[in-house]
Parts: structure tokens; sequence; C-alpha cells
């Protein structure tokens, strides 16, 4: 990969294989990105620290909550399940059995 004078990249037929293969392109010596770099610049910000821990959290607290109330619903149909076949309704047959009836 060459540089051009103003400053953009000519990739060139060895970097396109390189591409192909998964391989990240050499862009120089700095290997963090910029969304990287931005991030710890902002994050020596004790406010943006907190916000963005703040959020964090709430996401959390959101799929515990989430994932709590589907645990529940599932223990409520299981416990549905285990009644109806611990004490399932059967016809008791004490005494002669019924005459099949007909069907017209």
């Amino acid at each position: 990969m060459t540089t051009l004078p103003d400053g953009c990249f000519d990739i060139g037929d060895d970097d396109l294989e390189d591409l192909s293969e998964g391989k990240r392109p050499n862009l120089g010596e700095d290997t963090t990105s910029y969304e990287e770099t931005a991030h710890k610049q902002l994050m020596n910000d004790p406010k943006y620290a907190v916000h963005v821990h703040e959020s964090q959290l709430k996401r959390i607290i959101e799929v515990i909550e989430e994932v709590s109330q589907r645990l529940v619903a599932l223990e409520d149909k299981f416990i549905d399940l285990e009644l109806s076949i611990r004490f399932k309704e059967t016809k008791r047959n004490d005494g002669p059995p019924e005459p099949p009836t007909l069907s017209v």
C-alpha cells in the first residue's frame, strides 16, 4: 500500500489479496483506531465516564429483569405441567364398563 500526496492510500494487488484473506492493511505505526483513541480521551472526563458506566449498568439491569421475567413465566408453566400430570383427572372404573355409544 502506498500513500498518495494527498494523504490517501493506494491499494495495490498484493493488498487486495491480503484483504481477501481477512488480513487488515497496515496503515502505519498507529494500530489503534480513531474510535478507541477518542473513547480513551473522553474516559478521562469524569462526567463522561460516569454517564457511560451508568448507561451500561442500566442496560445490564434491563437484561437481568427481562431474563428473570422469562424465568418466572417458564417456572409457572413448568408448575402447571407438573400439576396436570401429577393430579390428572382419570375416570374411575369402579363399576362395569360403559357400553360404546353409536354416533349417527
